[in-house]
């Protein structure tokens, strides 16, 4: 008792006036208002803090002070909206909700406690025993009694719980929890949203901590339900080969590619929080996915750790640690992290032959280093295209180049030219390797001429070299490339030097090296795509640093089997097996066939056209108007020159 009251007192010491401290009021003197009249504003009469504040300051809207002969109050506490709502005079208030119940377990309820209370020859109502009920998460226990006698059933757990043994530590879980944490796991919302969304449904929210354990649990089994699942695909690419009598049938070609939570750079505070670095199998149409590593650096243990011993450090911390990083550690080294996804492939004897990714990382780095054979490093012929397209919108063309063209102009149809080379210099490879049938010899040899082609029908000579040397355009009336990205009535006329500036740059796409580069077509779009999942599952303004795994791989179960395989396929794994036959099954089969639908239809001729109808629908609307600038540096700060505002070319 003495060692907390001297406690106390030190605590008291170090907010108390020291010797030699001035008042602010010594030597004031201050007048007596007299007839002073208080007034307390009514709550209706302001919303916000600030509409409060500037009341109570008694100041005009031009900031002025206001001279009134009363003092404004501020309201009486505790009179929000929820606050004159939290009482009420019905009897049973939370029987004026909705509750998630077992169809076949409140038949049961009903069924024990009608024939019992029946013995009792008592024609009371049997009502639900709300003292008695019990929440576990989103379900409940039930009980009954009678409004007359003293009858009470015995409870009755109305929901299935979870049999399986991968959530055997702990009281059981219940199937409808479980299924919850894998829904939630498949969007971007975390678990106090669902909570904000059951209240406004009238439905009894669950708790928060409960949740955050079981969806701990659950995120570390969907991670060894991935793992597995993804060792099964390797090992079942390597049979399909052997079964087709390949020479080498560890030999797969894959593609890569790193995603990063935010942008990393030279600051001193927390660079790029999470990252991951998917591999995709290029041996199948459906691209899936074979390898994945992640790294994190978010810990809240950690943190707390940190405020009362400075020298805790992560990932070496006691207790559970969520970073796999330390702070100071490089997370955008994506070699690394593609010589650990290279390192899985290995495991199922297999080994990268091909490897195709984009230019800006050094993970071709780490799968060379992890892989016993020569890897060939292949370009991505998206990337190559804007390659293209970005070295023909720098290059110092002639300003005489297009006619009809004003000088505000010139950059804007540099650029509407250079997207209509690329897509040119794209079709022109693909027909070529259509044409020969994969030939990647024949297909360079016929490349300069093809450049020479492209160069003579910009500049409107398109006839006999079109016919004889290019793959896309006939030279004909009706067979023609059309210059769909390009201004009507627009004339190329380039000199000599514009020529050459432009072979420069179609060499980059239609060269002998690049074509050997680019002979299979590949490109990193559907790790592309998958990064784009992950922004359903993790979105990069909500820090899951728990369970930030166990998203990611419920990406890539969603990826490999689509959502209506991964859903049943999880709950499975889990215990929560869904009911078959039912509507719940029945829906995913729905969805299963829209999402096949829907894939097919993007991938269509029919599709694509139409696509490319809008876009040049948007280009010729785009002619007919004449943009200003109405969001760029200095319009309404003349002088000022800290603002980061992108230029509007």
């Amino acid at each position: 008792m003495q060692r907390k009251f001297k406690r106390k007192r030190t605590n008291i010491n170090q907010f108390r006036y020291k010797k030699g401290v001035t008042p602010y009021n010594k030597g004031k003197i201050f007048q007596k208002v007299e007839n002073k009249q208080y007034v307390r504003i009514d709550s209706s009469a302001h919303n916000t803090n600030e509409q409060l504040n500037t009341l109570i300051n008694q100041q005009d809207v031009h900031g002025n002070s206001i001279d009134v002969p009363y003092q404004l109050l501020r309201e009486k506490p505790n009179s929000d909206l929820v606050h004159n709502v939290m009482e009420t005079e019905c009897e049973r208030p939370n029987m004026d909700n909705y509750k998630l119940f077992h169809a076949k377990k409140v038949e049961d309820l009903f069924d024990y406690a009608s024939k019992e209370h029946f013995k009792l020859k008592c024609d009371g109502k049997l009502l639900f025993d709300e003292n008695r009920e019990k929440q576990w998460g989103v379900v409940w226990q039930e009980g009954m009694y009678c409004n007359k006698c003293n009858y009470k059933s015995k409870m009755f757990k109305l929901y299935e719980e979870v049999e399986s043994q991968e959530l055997k530590k702990g009281r059981k879980a219940a199937k409808p929890n479980v299924g919850l944490i894998l829904g939630l796991m498949t969007t971007s919302i975390a678990y106090r949203p669902i909570c904000d969304i059951f209240a406004s449904m009238n439905i009894s929210p669950p708790d928060l901590t409960s949740m955050n354990h079981l969806a701990n649990k659950i995120s570390d089994k969907i991670v060894q339900l991935n793992t597995d699942d993804m060792s099964k695909i390797r090992k079942k690419i390597r049979l399909k080969k052997e079964a087709i009598g390949e020479k080498d049938p560890s030999c797969i070609r894959a593609e890569g590619d790193g995603r990063f939570n935010n942008r990393f750079g030279d600051t001193p505070f927390q660079p790029a929080s999470q990252a991951v670095y998917t591999m995709l199998e290029n041996e199948t149409a459906s691209k899936k996915v074979i390898a994945i590593s992640t790294v994190n650096k978010l810990c809240k243990r950690g943190q707390i750790a940190r405020l009362k011993d400075k020298n805790a450090v992560c990932p070496n911390h006691p207790g559970k640690c969520t970073a796999t990083l330390p702070e100071d550690g490089i997370i955008g080294n994506e070699e690394r992290l593609a010589a650990d996804c290279a390192s899985q492939v290995n495991e199922d004897r297999l080994s990268i032959r091909y490897f195709t990714a984009d230019g800006d990382s050094k993970s071709f780095n780490g799968i060379q280093r992890t892989q016993k054979g020569t890897v060939e490093y292949l370009r991505d012929t998206r990337h190559m295209a804007n390659s293209l397209k970005r070295a023909i919108v720098n290059k110092p063309f002639s300003a005489n180049l297009f006619s009809n063209c004003s000088r505000s102009q010139q950059q804007a149809f540099k650029r509407r030219f250079a997207s209509d080379v690329r897509a040119r210099c794209v079709s022109e490879l693909n027909s070529a390797l259509k044409h020969h049938n994969g030939n990647i010899h024949k297909v360079k040899l016929a490349m300069p001429n093809v450049c020479e082609a492209i160069i003579l029908c910009y500049k409107g000579y398109c006839g006999d070299s079109c016919q004889k040397y290019s793959f896309t355009c006939k030279g004909l009336t009706n067979d023609r490339w059309l210059r769909n990205y390009m201004p009507r009535n627009c004339v190329i006329r380039m000199n000599a030097k514009d020529e050459s500036l432009l072979v420069e740059c179609l060499h980059i796409f239609l060269s002998p090296q690049a074509v050997q580069k680019m002979r299979f077509l590949t490109n990193t779009q559907a790790t592309e795509a998958f990064n784009r999942r992950l922004n359903r599952v993790n979105p990069k303004d909500v820090t899951l640093s728990r369970n930030y795994l166990g998203r990611v791989h419920t990406a890539a179960l969603m990826k490999n089997h689509g959502f209506s395989g991964s859903t049943v396929l999880r709950c499975k794994k889990l215990g929560a097996t869904l009911s078959a036959g039912s509507r719940v099954i029945k829906y995913l089969g729905m969805r299963q066939k829209k999402d096949s639908y829907d894939k097919a239809r993007q991938i269509s001729q029919k599709f694509k056209k139409r696509r490319s109808e809008l876009k040049f629908r948007k280009y010729r609307l785009h002619e007919n108007k004449n943009f200003s600038a109405h969001y760029s540096k200095d319009l309404a700060d003349k002088n000022e020159t800290d603002h980061n505002y992108a230029k509007n070319n």
